[in-house]
């Protein structure tokens, strides 16, 4: 199982054979800190991981806030529900971070192959607006096996 919270940033939990998984440096399954394309490679992360800039809510509206302002520093939450009124900035917005959480999650899947992966944190009261983007994305076969059925709760964990 893996349980991963998104909120301000992308925390995680890895829970392999019921044990948890913590690294010397505490950043085992850290996928605030991954590398989610090619552009962050030559970028500098200070507080937070290049992950977390892209795949998380409060990164979703730092986002919003520097490439479309349609509002003063929109929230997770305004950007979500102009989502759900038709407002073509905001879902762009919102369907950006879905696709940089399923390249973590989808990454974090092949690496471990868990049966269960929980989602909890301030995406998941929206998750009727990206959950089966999200699932479709994280079950497509990989090239070297055949796809299974990875079980994805999205739960109200805060």
């Amino acid at each position: 199982m893996i349980l991963i919270t998104i909120g301000t940033g992308s925390e995680r939990a890895l829970l392999l054979t019921a044990r948890f998984i913590v690294a010397r440096t505490r950043l085992s399954g850290e996928i605030g800190h991954m590398i989610p394309d090619a552009s962050s490679l030559v970028k500098s992360f200070i507080d937070f991981g290049a992950a977390r800039s892209v795949a998380s809510a409060t990164g979703m509206a730092d986002r919003a806030l520097r490439f479309h302002r349609p509002m003063d520093h929109p929230s997770s939450e305004e950007i979500f529900e102009a989502a759900r009124q038709g407002a073509g900035w905001a879902r762009d917005h919102r369907d950006e971070t879905v696709d940089y959480l399923t390249i973590a999650v989808a990454n974090l899947a092949v690496s471990f192959d868990p049966e269960l992966i929980v989602l909890g944190g301030a995406l998941t009261p929206y998750a009727d607006s990206w959950q089966s983007q999200f699932q479709n994305a994280c079950e497509a076969p990989s090239p070297t096996s055949p796809p299974s059925k990875l079980r994805i709760w999205v739960c109200g964990l805060r």
